[in-house]
């Protein structure tokens, strides 16, 4: 009874912190997953002499395995061996986790875990919407307090005296990465609430588009529109969406194959001048030229602001296909990032301004991309072939209404886009808001789903 009490406590305790820990550390995120695994080992009395896996997890062992096997050819070692060192431990955290959220009742965790989303998604409307500037003057504050030379910052007033919208925009990004994909989560607590799931909605949206983080925004809005489609098409749309989604792993290499380093200077200074002449078009034109302007405007800014990163995918698909069927190894690309940079000749106004880029900042900001890189075709196979049984088995093995399976899937493909386009393949904090996304799932529809354990 004590165990089974200390386990329900320790799990409502999850779902009260996420939230705030992502929006304030979300680089801590993997302390939500890895302290409670330890905390539940060492409660019980003994150890289970033996851990059921499904195929799905069996999947993902041999990707492990072979990201481990890739340490023997990976040109960064050091770093590769932490990595592995790392997932392996997350993933056997998980697994104890979900030994654990089959024996819980849900209803206390459920609110929890909703009154916490709601509290953080008001609060960081509020804060960014109105420039409060709370959050980076926290995050300057926690910085100077645990790491070295680091400069005192201000006193709140006198820094929120001084801040200015939009300059701290990427200290969000994390956190709201976080929401977008919960949100399908905590809907999946709320969906017979029609009200309470109309408010949770429109925070998340109107927070989202307010936060900057347009990937996340994205995700979130193709997510919910992958939800319409499986409640309104059932399952069976996941057949030509997973075709889909396979097509475009085997096919990323040459399909973002597409800058060198000056159609990447030509075409800023193309999309400059669009931008500016579209612009001034649309303040010019009258109703349909009107809107055509605005939408031309529209896409040239965000092709703009993916010039660099298109760029970025570029270098790593040429590099792929020199090692097309093992990739340079685990962490590779790390080692091209701190070895590798080019220059970029920026022009304004007739003056040159060079700036030196990483040819791969610490990741190629694509996970399909990155296991190209690193682990080359048998890599891809591997994780493509864990993401779709994992998938299948959710919608056909388990005996989820037809709300929960299109809200799942919802999820899963808002992770696989913001994996696009955001963060790295081995970045600890960001795998650890996954995993507890899956375990707060587990917990939610444990009754229906029929896990031997």
């Amino acid at each position: 009874m004590i165990k089974k009490i200390s386990q329900e406590f320790l799990f409502k305790s999850v779902a009260i912190l996420i939230f705030p820990l992502a929006l304030l550390s979300p680089i801590s995120v993997w302390m939500l997953v890895i302290i409670p695994a330890i905390f539940l080992v060492l409660i019980r009395k003994r150890l289970d002499a033996h851990i059921n896996l499904d195929i799905t997890e069996k999947s993902f062992i041999l990707f492990i395995l072979f990201s481990l096997l890739s340490l023997f050819w990976t040109i960064e070692g050091k770093y590769g061996l932490i990595v592995v060192t790392s997932i392996s431990i997350l993933f056997l955290s998980f697994i104890i986790l979900k030994k654990s959220a089959f024996k819980l009742s849900n209803k206390n965790i459920e609110k929890k875990l909703t009154i916490s989303y709601l509290i953080v998604l008001y609060i960081t409307f509020i804060d960014i919407f109105f420039s409060l500037g709370i959050k980076p003057w926290l995050s300057s504050t926690f910085d100077y307090l645990v790491l070295d030379n680091i400069e005192k910052p201000p006193n709140y007033i006198s820094y929120f005296t001084n801040f200015e919208k939009g300059t701290h925009s990427g200290s969000y990004n994390r956190g709201l990465a976080v929401i977008s994909i919960f949100f399908f989560i905590v809907a999946g607590c709320n969906y017979k609430k029609r009200f309470l799931l109309f408010i949770l909605f429109l925070s998340t949206f109107f927070t989202l588009m307010v936060g900057e983080n347009f990937s996340a925004f994205l995700a979130f809005l193709f997510g919910s529109l992958v939800f319409v489609l499986f409640y309104i098409l059932k399952k069976w749309i996941f057949f030509p969406l997973i075709s889909i989604i396979l097509l475009y792993s085997l096919s990323a290499p040459i399909l973002f194959n597409k800058y060198d380093i000056d159609s990447w200077v030509n075409r800023e200074t193309a999309l400059k001048f669009f931008i500016r002449y579209h612009y001034l078009g649309y303040l010019n034109s009258q109703h349909l030229d009107s809107f055509l302007h605005k939408a031309k405007h529209i896409r040239y800014k965000v092709e703009h602001k993916l010039l660099h990163r298109l760029y970025i995918w570029s270098v790593s698909s040429k590099k792929t296909m020199k090692k097309v069927i093992l990739g340079y190894g685990v962490s590779s690309s790390r080692k091209f990032g701190e070895q590798e940079t080019v220059e970029f000749k920026r022009i304004t106004d007739g003056n040159i301004e060079k700036i030196y880029y990483s040819t791969i900042p610490l990741h190629p900001h694509n996970n399909t991309l990155q296991i190209w890189l690193e682990l080359g075709l048998i890599g891809i196979i591997l994780f493509y072939s864990f993401f779709a049984f994992f998938w299948y088995r959710i919608l056909f093995k388990y005996k989820l209404k037809k709300t929960e399976y299109s809200l799942i899937s919802g999820c899963f493909f808002s992770i696989f886009l913001i994996n696009q386009s955001s963060y790295g393949l081995w970045q600890i904090w960001w795998l650890s808001a996954i995993i507890l996304c899956v375990i707060f799932f587990i917990i939610l529809f444990k009754d229906l789903i029929n896990l031997q354990n």
